[in-house]
């Protein structure tokens, strides 16, 4: 497995606390943390400006998706990583990772290694 260690990885997470403890996680596994973002607003003020290795994008942020962060990303050809509270069924239809709440680290960092993996 690859490290994380030096991997920028932007967080986009409307619940606090997870985002926090997803930023909390991550720093841990010595990856730089951008956010976390909390709204589409801001996610895509991030993806848009700073550079980026891997994002972990929560699909629904407030009741609102979060597609307009995802565009940015796609764009940028940044590999994501969706996360749900809901059912894998809830993400996009391009067959995108997908790590449902609650996670522990270890499937995090598995998670985020393959697609980085998958993005070389």
């Amino acid at each position: 497995m690859r490290s994380l260690k030096g991997r920028r990885i932007l967080i986009v997470e409307d619940e606090v606390l997870i985002g926090i403890m997803a930023s909390e996680m991550l720093e841990e596994m010595e990856a730089t943390v951008l956010g976390p973002a909390l709204n589409v607003a801001d996610g895509v003020a991030l993806a848009e400006s700073e550079t980026l290795d891997a994002a972990l994008i929560d699909i629904n942020l407030g009741g609102t998706r979060s597609d307009a962060v995802v565009d940015v990303l796609e764009q940028r050809g940044v590999p994501i990583l969706y996360t749900t509270g809901y059912s894998k069924t809830a993400a996009p239809p391009h067959g995108s990772m997908v790590l449902e709440k609650p996670y522990s680290a270890d499937a995090l960092a598995s998670a985020l290694v393959s697609i980085l993996d998958k993005s070389i």
